[in-house]
């Protein structure tokens, strides 16, 4: 076993053939290019920057484990892909990655899974239908330059209204931070 917090604030950084081996025969845990994931790959413990400007999360990982992507990683792009895919609290937190996408399949990001704002370089996020949970001061935070959220068809409790993130219709969850307005209307029926 490891211990939720026995990796936090490591650094882990190396070229081709850095990052975690896994002896053979090991029944926890393996490792993919230096990324360590649980045995069966449902689990992705701790990603290693090993010279890689672009990583697709295997659409066997059900769970991006806390601090998986934290701080040292630095990416062109992330793309979220899974079943039913969670990213734990704190899981891409102060992560340098200019692009993201987040496909089908991924149903919640947890609290402070928010981007390092100095690299991003996309005006509009695109939510899928299948996101239902998005935690406390997650991805979108007033730092982060988007101008836009769009949110797929389907999806039944978020919604984008002239590029504004609702939850429920009834709640103003996330007015983008990449907008220099100094005034902005809610819609009618908002409540909070």
């Amino acid at each position: 076993t490891i211990q939720v917090y026995a990796m936090s604030y490591a650094t882990f950084v190396g070229g081709a053939g850095n990052g975690f081996t896994v002896a053979e025969g090991n029944e926890s845990f393996c490792a993919d290019n230096g990324t360590l994931y649980d045995k069966n790959k449902t689990k992705l413990i701790k990603f290693v920057n090993s010279g890689l400007t672009e990583f697709t999360v295997p659409v066997t990982v059900s769970s991006i484990e806390q601090e998986a992507f934290y701080n040292d990683v630095t990416l062109e792009k992330l793309v979220l892909n899974g079943s039913n895919l969670s990213l734990q609290n704190y899981a891409i937190r102060g992560a340098k990655i200019e692009h993201l996408e987040i496909n089908e399949g991924v149903k919640s990001l947890g609290d402070y899974c928010s981007i390092d704002s100095d690299v991003w370089a996309d005006e509009t996020i695109t939510l899928p239908a299948s996101l239902t949970d998005i935690g406390t001061q997650s991805l979108f935070g007033n730092k982060i330059p988007i101008k836009n959220f769009v949110v797929a068809e389907g999806n039944t409790i978020f919604s984008a209204v002239d590029g504004v993130l609702y939850k429920y219709g009834t709640t103003l969850f996330s007015y983008p931070g990449g907008r220099t307005n100094t005034s902005y209307t809610v819609l009618d029926g908002t409540t909070k």
